[in-house]
């Protein structure tokens, strides 16, 4: 299996013969973490598979809450890096 990777996000990987984007292989195969809601803190320490960021999410300025999920991105390329769920209603 022959992989090529280049440094541009845009460009893209091949992977068994077939061309996708590093942004796309990226995102299947590392998904975004996901948590309780219990165990978030806006000190916890991420980092971007896709393009090295690193930083908490409190410094990601990305910090969006819906009413499933608090939701953490990227600052630099808007990968998904976290999900913290709430406890569901019964």
């Amino acid at each position: 299996m022959k992989t090529t990777i280049k440094t541009k996000m845009t460009q893209n990987i091949s992977l068994n013969n077939k061309k996708i984007s590093i942004k796309d292989y990226f995102m299947s195969n590392y998904p975004a973490k996901i948590i309780k809601y219990k165990n978030y803190r806006d000190d916890l320490i991420l980092i971007c598979p896709l393009c090295n960021w690193e930083g908490t999410a409190q410094e990601s300025e990305t910090i969006e809450n819906n009413s499933a999920c608090v939701t953490v991105e990227c600052p630099n390329c808007e990968k998904m890096l976290l999900i913290a769920e709430f406890p569901l209603a019964n």
